[in-house]
């Protein structure tokens, strides 16, 4: 359901709440993409009540207010967030509250002639509720995305971004417990280690013809894995694509502990036809 009065926009029900737009964004704990899986079209939902405000040609507020997983109150979120310009300077700062923890995040996008610079990073802070049983582990983190991108030309888009994981550890023998702790199970974190590496390119082959590559390497442990998408533009209103995953690192001997963080994944290839009506 949506609806407009003046410069303000209302909207309720399921819908993808999404910040950041970047390889990995620490700004977005309500709908993060999983970095494993093939990227689909399609967001997953959350049941919200959305309000956007514009405030002026280049600045806008935005409130919203997300129920919890099944109805589950304790699982409830909100989030007000703001979006304004400062010189050539894109800046959106947020506050945002997810399962009784904080975050208080920033984007900021800016340009010098064809090179991209963006940075998205989060301060997260844990509820005290929450506390592990151990006097070492953390209660707040910080996590941030540098990239810088640049456009080659009408044909070749790049990007390079460097993700900070303060939640991780840099020990692949400690993967599988550090993933156990409770910030894991309420901040949307999937990345185990700490410090990662993300190179991407766009490439349009011809008007009919795109190829897509994008690369997460784990700095730590020197595993990575590639995602690469072919697509072709049959018609209008048709699309094929052809994705392939390719993963490298060690293996892990025992399962219940990994050698590094990409080198258990499988190979695999997916090929879509889609088709709008």
């Amino acid at each position: 359901l949506r609806c407009q009065s003046g410069n303000w926009e209302y909207i309720l029900g399921r819908q993808a709440v999404t910040f950041g737009g970047m390889s990995v964004n620490p700004t977005d704990v309500f709908s993060p993409v999983s970095f494993k899986a093939l990227d689909q079209e399609f967001r997953p939902g959350v049941d919200a009540l959305r309000i956007i405000g514009g405030l002026g040609e280049t600045a806008e507020i935005e409130a919203g207010f997300l129920t919890g997983k099944n109805a589950d109150s304790a699982k409830n979120g909100a989030y007000l967030r703001s979006h304004f310009l400062l010189g050539t300077t894109d800046l959106t700062p947020i506050l945002a509250g997810f399962q009784k923890n904080k975050l208080l995040g920033l984007t900021l996008q800016t340009e010098y002639g064809q090179l991209g610079f963006v940075f998205d990073g989060a301060v997260i802070i844990q509820r005290k509720s929450a506390q592990q049983t151990s006097a070492e582990m953390p209660d707040k983190w910080t996590a941030w995305t540098l990239g810088l991108n640049l456009q080659w030309n009408e044909n070749l888009f790049t990007m390079l971004d460097f993700h900070h994981n303060p939640m991780g550890t840099t020990k692949p023998s400690e993967y599988l417990t550090n993933a156990a702790s409770v910030i894991y199970q309420e901040y949307p974190q999937s990345l185990l280690g700490q410090d990662y590496l993300l190179p991407s390119l766009v490439y349009q082959l011809s008007p009919l013809w795109s190829l897509s590559s994008s690369v997460i390497s784990n700095i730590n442990d020197g595993s990575f894995i590639n995602t690469s998408q072919l697509e072709w533009s049959i018609t209008e209103d048709s699309l094929l694509s052809g994705s392939f995953i390719l993963a490298s690192g060690k293996q892990s001997a025992l399962s219940a502990e990994k050698q590094s963080e990409f080198g258990d994944s499988p190979n695999s290839f997916q090929l879509v036809f889609n088709h709008y009506r």
